[in-house]
């Protein structure tokens, strides 16, 4: 009986501590690189403003390209933390799945659409001000 109430406890400790968005929160800063050769998609300067969200797990995106030195938006995507805490699913409509990797202050992620890769992403944590 002890050890599936402690089970029980560690499960739960476990899961709200690894499907928080901390990891992704703040400004990051880089670029956004097609691959698809034959498209209309431009390689791009990019900025995205992350924020916890009420619910657990989740987190927004909002995003920016800079053109000529103005940031022009592109929007904002509801996202959620996977359960090891450093990788998030963004989902969009038509299809559109963007994935998150955090190392450190590195993020990484790629967008596919209806499966197939389009865009590659490199940004860098942008410090605190």
């Amino acid at each position: 009986m002890r050890l599936a109430l402690y089970t029980v406890a560690w499960a739960s400790l476990g899961l709200a501590q690894a499907q928080s968005p901390q990891a992704f929160v703040g400004r990051w800063t880089g670029d956004s690189t097609c691959v698809q050769a034959e498209s209309a998609c431009r390689n791009e300067v990019v900025v995205y403003d992350i924020t916890a969200a009420e619910t657990q797990g989740a987190f927004s995106m909002r995003a920016w390209k800079v053109v000529g030195g103005e940031q022009q938006s592109m929007g904002e995507l509801p996202c959620t933390a996977a359960p090891d805490g450093a990788s998030a699913t963004c989902n969009y409509p038509q299809g559109a799945v963007w994935t998150w990797h955090v190392h450190g202050t590195t993020m990484t992620g790629e967008l596919r659409l209806r499966g197939q890769l389009f865009r590659r992403i490199r940004v860098q944590r942008a410090p605190a001000t």
